[in-house]
């Protein structure tokens, strides 16, 4: 079951309500998140070892004059689509979707990508590979992954992460934004993908709920899955931070964990 067109939905900065907001509105904000787009995101992106797919980035209409040259530099490293918006209403971006789909019935396959993350270089053809297998109205998320801090590398899981996608009819589709990515079990049939890990996770300051959870990895994990040098100008981490980072922080992390694991199941009852 193929479908006519694969979209990757990126919002880049247009305004949001609540504590991304609040986030947003920090001094230097644009500024970082560009360099982390152009670091991470961007060259994942570029270097996808299957180039069948648009990729439609989102940025706010007040966005001023030198980040959109960065934004023309950055089309001419891969040419996505750059819309300038206010807002983002659901039938909006349906409406944008539409816009680059052949005419006629078909499939549609979308995907959702955070500015400041990064793609493995394969993660189109595996995404396209499943979705060719699984009927319409199926969400599909790789669960393995790895996250990056200021030069440490992860292990990371999560069932519900900011990767996911989904493949509907070209006719009546959703997108995969019609649901928060914690909550897609609730619009499409959610298919777990067991084969490695598809993505990178950069945590950084700005982050508003990311947090490292996993055990520490050593870099060369990173190998050729992805196309980035995320070491420019960040060093390794010493062989004595590692230590205290097994023997301190991650049994510490893993606690903290596992008791957030404990209580959430207490806290839906009292909601």
């Amino acid at each position: 079951m193929p479908w006519h067109r694969h979209v990757i939905l990126t919002r880049f900065n247009v305004p949001t309500k609540g504590r991304e907001a609040d986030v947003r509105a920090k001094t230097g904000w644009l500024d970082r998140r560009f360099d982390l787009f152009e670091r991470f995101c961007l060259p994942s992106v570029a270097g996808q070892t299957r180039h069948d797919f648009s990729w439609i980035i989102y940025f706010d209409t007040g966005t001023p004059a030198p980040f959109r040259a960065r934004i023309v530099d950055a089309q001419r490293r891969f040419p996505f689509i750059a819309l300038f918006r206010d807002a983002l209403p659901l039938e909006d971006v349906r409406t944008d979707v539409s816009a680059h789909l052949p005419t006629g019935k078909g499939r549609v396959l979308t995907t959702r990508l955070d500015n400041d993350d990064a793609l493995a270089r394969d993660f189109v053809a595996r995404v396209q590979d499943v979705a060719a297998t699984h009927p319409t109205g199926t969400a599909f998320n790789f669960p393995t992954g790895f996250a990056w801090r200021k030069g440490w590398v992860f292990g990371a899981r999560d069932e519900s992460n900011p990767f996911a996608s989904v493949v509907e009819d070209a006719v009546e589709f959703q997108t995969i934004w019609a649901r928060p990515h914690a909550a897609l079990g609730e619009a499409f049939r959610l298919i777990q993908i067991e084969d490695g890990p598809a993505w990178l996770q950069v945590i950084h300051s700005d982050n508003v709920t990311n947090r490292i959870k996993g055990r520490q990895r050593p870099g060369s994990v990173l190998g050729d899955r992805f196309c980035i040098n995320p070491w420019e100008n960040t060093p390794h981490p010493s062989r004595g931070a590692v230590l205290v980072e097994s023997l301190i922080h991650y049994p510490l992390r893993h606690m903290r964990e596992v008791a957030i694991r404990g209580v959430k199941p207490f806290l839906k009852i009292v909601r």
